[in-house]
């Protein structure tokens, strides 16, 4: 299997860019628009970074590496889900990075998803990050 596919899915928000900044590192923000999930990390590059939740009435707890952390403009990790099946070894991550640009008034969010392995997965996540960047841009233009 080749993991040479990615995502990349743009959204513009009607919110400043330190409000969108907000919604994707606070872990209260983050639940309202990521089905609950709860993240720990502290957001410091090396550092690990944990979701748990509830998927299907069922307990997962997805693991990644912060790798880039620059306020108000990008973050960059790793992301790993046990439930994929997978083992849990580097070529099994996916790779996320979130840019932001300020558009004054408007924030325009770039969310790049590469390593995916099948283009089942790949359709599965490209329509899965649409409903949550939808999501985000809720809360965002709403805190």
């Amino acid at each position: 299997m080749s993991n040479d596919r990615s995502i990349t899915v743009t959204i513009t928000i009607h919110a400043p860019v330190t409000r969108v900044w907000q919604a994707l590192v606070d872990p209260e923000l983050i639940k309202e628009y990521m089905g609950g999930a709860v993240v720990l990390t502290d957001w410091k590059p090396g550092v690990t970074i944990f979701w748990e939740g509830l998927w299907q009435g069922q307990p997962y707890r997805d693991k990644g590496q912060v790798i880039i952390f620059e306020p108000n403009c990008r973050i960059k990790y790793t992301h790993y889900s046990p439930a994929t099946g997978l083992p849990d070894q580097p070529e099994n991550y996916h790779i996320l990075t979130y840019s932001l640009s300020d558009r004054g008034k408007d924030t325009d969010l770039v969310l790049l998803n590469e390593n995916i392995t099948t283009e089942a997965e790949q359709k599965y996540l490209e329509s899965g990050w649409k409903v949550m960047l939808e999501e985000l841009k809720r809360v965002s233009e709403h805190s």
